[in-house]
């Protein structure tokens, strides 16, 4: 006698691991200082008919590249039998320099996902969901799937570590040169607009970007001339900002000082 319908004491459970396609590359970050003084004084005294120059020193200095690891890749998901099974959380995690485990979310289709839930299909299909780690040891390492069927679950499924390699990965270069730029504004005390076309600027020195190496020069803003209905207390703010390539960070140096338009009838 066959005994048939019976409902499963326990469900399946899902089978996950990192995708066999793995980009690895390996990276060389740059850091950079941006810098912009001036001597200006503080209030600065300008007569409103009388154009007057404050030269401030603009330099970016680049330090030393430091090597590390990215991947890119996808954690796999399959279910098993012929059930559709869900999980609730999907990441990756590999280990840092100090041998800390980085962990990054990895992000399942948005058709695969059903009320906060991530649905998993019956055999053969496959659930890819992407993710991007960077800041790794520049040198092999692991890398694991760590999937979490129930919501609130602190227990991920177990599963084998996969091994990646950095030997014949790309090359990329992270910040090798920067593109700079500078903006200023004039604000009358008691005002949020600023006053159009004042200050006006020119630079001199610095080499057209993108600079690739430690370099300086000078921005020379022109206060003046103001009409005479523009006597008072004004705010000064610059800064000067470098983009880094292949990177969205920036850095930013700020100058500012306060303004005093004198001297109108």
């Amino acid at each position: 006698v066959t005994v048939t319908g019976c409902q499963l004491s326990e469900l399946p459970k899902p089978v996950a691991k990192i995708a066999p396609a793995l980009n690895v590359t390996n990276d060389v970050t740059y850091a950079w200082d941006v810098v912009l003084n001036s001597n200006a004084s503080s209030p600065l005294v300008v007569k409103y008919n009388t154009p007057t120059d404050v030269t401030a020193t603009a330099r970016v200095v680049k330090g030393s590249g430091q090597r590390s690891a990215s991947l890119r890749g996808s954690v796999q998901l399959m279910s098993q039998g012929v059930s559709t099974l869900t999980v609730h959380r999907v990441q990756a995690a590999a280990l840092t320099r100090t041998g800390q485990l980085l962990i990054v979310n990895a992000s399942c289709p948005a058709n695969s996902t059903v009320n906060g839930a991530i649905s998993i299909p019956p055999p053969p299909a496959k659930v890819l969901c992407p993710f991007i780690m960077s800041g790794l040891p520049p040198m092999d390492g692991p890398v694991m799937a760590l999937v979490y069927v129930e919501e609130g679950s602190q227990t991920p499924l177990p599963v084998s570590p996969t091994r990646y390699s950095t030997a014949d990965a790309t090359r990329t270069s992270i910040g090798n040169c920067v593109s700079v730029g500078s903006s200023s504004a004039l604000t009358k005390e008691g005002s949020v607009v600023a006053l159009a076309g004042q200050p006006s600027s020119s630079s001199r020195g610095l080499p057209g970007t993108p600079i690739c190496r430690t370099a300086s020069g000078n921005v020379t803003f022109t206060f003046g001339p103001f009409e005479a209905s523009q006597c008072g207390s004004y705010a000064f703010n610059a800064d000067f900002t470098a983009d880094l390539t292949n990177s969205p960070a920036w850095e930013t140096a700020e100058l500012g000082f306060k303004v005093q338009v004198a001297g109108c009838p």
